[in-house]
């Protein structure tokens, strides 16, 4: 008796025993020791061995496709798949969903429109990059290397040049026939305005005529930049427009670029903006706002909707403008705040926030005392 039991539990252990309950041990099955189709895997079920057909395949020779796949370029594919027949237009992705059926999707950063996958920012090998300054305008022009997070826009200037978006001339350069040179050896010097244009004049800081009110910011000698909070700020402005899209501009009835105010004072910005419309482009929305010198935005910004023109829709291209005020009071906090704009594609009017493009589009800099 103790000895069948024995013989019993080895066989439990083993999986095998003989036929005639001796005490002779059978091997369980091996899976490496039979062939199967490609289309098929071996299992080992109740103690024997069988091909299970892969997924896809049917037939006890597992070379027929099963139920809802069927066979291209030699394999069984599901029917709904993207590998047996995408069926998107062009521009779209296929994708394999949960369900095991196929949807056609827009690329990452591009927009459905129904029929088209549009892009509204600029495209790169390929990808769609939204609110990317580096790659729309450039703000850092040749004067050094642009890099932007979707949120900042900085410059790495190069040698001659200097500020946020090396539009000044370094501390041993200054500006003569339109770009930033060594200082005669006699010491003759002028101001640049960073604009770069040989017709400009010295120190040409949007205010060479004190007698209007407004405090100049250019040293006696006209060999610097002065500024109430130390460093120079930078210009302004230097972009009041885009290849489609332009702006006109007004700080407390004045055009005058720089501002020295008193906290509280309370600030009025009227400003046009005019969008240039053809087939191909969508409502725009311009946004205005004030930004503290960490980039930071202060506040309510403004947002003009400029609307396509339905009675143009035949036209080659129109001109559609919008008008608006952004008011806002000085912050209480002393220190450079900028008065900046960007603009972009309307989906929605209105519906997305605002942009910080960066220095590049300051409208004006006030320093508050």
């Amino acid at each position: 008796m103790g000895k069948f039991l024995l013989v019993m539990f080895a066989c439990v252990l083993s999986v095998g025993c003989s036929s005639g309950g001796g005490d002779s041990y059978v091997p369980p099955p091996i899976c490496d020791e039979l062939a199967c189709p490609e289309t098929s895997s071996c299992v080992v079920q109740e103690g024997t061995r069988v091909c299970e057909c892969n997924e896809g395949y049917a037939g006890e020779a597992c070379d027929e496709c099963a139920e809802g796949f069927a066979e291209k370029d030699g394999v069984c594919l599901n029917r709904f798949s993207c590998a047996y027949e995408a069926l998107c237009e062009e521009g779209f992705v296929c994708v394999d969903t949960a369900d095991g059926k196929r949807s056609c999707v827009c690329p990452s950063g591009f927009t459905d429109l129904g029929d088209e996958c549009a892009c509204f920012g600029t495209v790169e090998d390929g990808e769609c990059f939204i609110d990317r300054p580096c790659l729309e305008v450039d703000p850092c022009g040749e004067r050094g290397t642009c890099a932007d997070d979707g949120e900042m826009t900085t410059c790495g200037c190069e040698g001659d040049y200097a500020g946020p978006r090396c539009d000044e001339c370094a501390p041993d350069r200054v500006f003569l026939d339109g770009r930033c040179s060594p200082i005669e050896p006699e010491g003759v010097g002028v101001c640049g305005d960073g604009r770069f244009e040989p017709s400009v004049e010295v120190c040409d800081d949007g205010n060479n005529d004190p007698s209007d009110g407004v405090t100049d910011f250019c040293s006696t000698d006209c060999t610097e930049h002065v500024w109430p909070g130390g460093e120079w700020p930078g210009n302004a402005p230097v972009r009041t427009e885009t290849d489609d899209t332009r702006l006109l501009v007004e700080l407390n009835e004045s055009t005058a670029l720089y501002r020295v105010v008193d906290s509280g004072t309370e600030l009025t910005v009227k400003v046009v903006a005019e969008h240039d419309f053809d087939f191909l482009t969508h409502d725009q929305d311009v946004n205005l706002g004030l930004f503290d010198s960490s980039g930071a935005k202060l506040g309510e910004s403004l947002c003009l909707n400029i609307a396509r023109s339905f009675g143009f829709e035949y036209e080659p291209s129109h001109t559609v403008s919008a008008q608006g005020e952004l008011i806002f009071t000085a912050p209480a906090e002393p220190g450079t705040y900028y008065v900046r704009w960007s603009h972009g594609v309307a989906i929605r009017p209105c519906q997305m926030p605002m942009s910080n493009w960066g220095p590049e589009f300051n409208l004006f800099v006030i320093y508050v005392r």
